[in-house]
């Protein structure tokens, strides 16, 4: 990226504001990613990778994204079928099925 570059290589030589021009970014862009280099966005995506990842292994990984994403709306959080499944994707979770036996006994 952009920023590590500007913030490694900032000399008396070249200036944050020449470097910013040269590379074509704001300076403005510059200095919030200074404030917070992870951004809120990035913030808010890991917190619901782990609440999805919660209440995955809560319901002991039998719910798909369908229930998950129906559980985490009822608790308050604002998530679609589809997030929560790009979420499971990208974690390796999957749905198992819970063991049903077949076998009948006979008196």
């Amino acid at each position: 990226m952009i920023y590590p570059f500007i913030r490694d290589y900032n000399s008396k030589r070249w200036t944050i504001e020449v470097m910013c021009r040269v590379l074509r970014v704001s300076r403005s862009g510059y200095y919030r990613w200074l404030k917070d280099p992870e951004g809120k966005r990035k913030r808010k995506y890991m917190e619901l990778g782990e609440k999805i990842s919660n209440a995955y292994f809560a319901a002991k990984g039998r719910n798909g994204s369908p229930r998950l994403a129906r559980d985490l709306q009822k608790a308050g959080t604002k998530v679609s079928r589809i997030t929560v499944a790009r979420h499971m994707k990208q974690m390796g979770l999957r749905s198992v099925k819970a063991c049903v036996s077949d076998i009948t006994y006979i008196s």
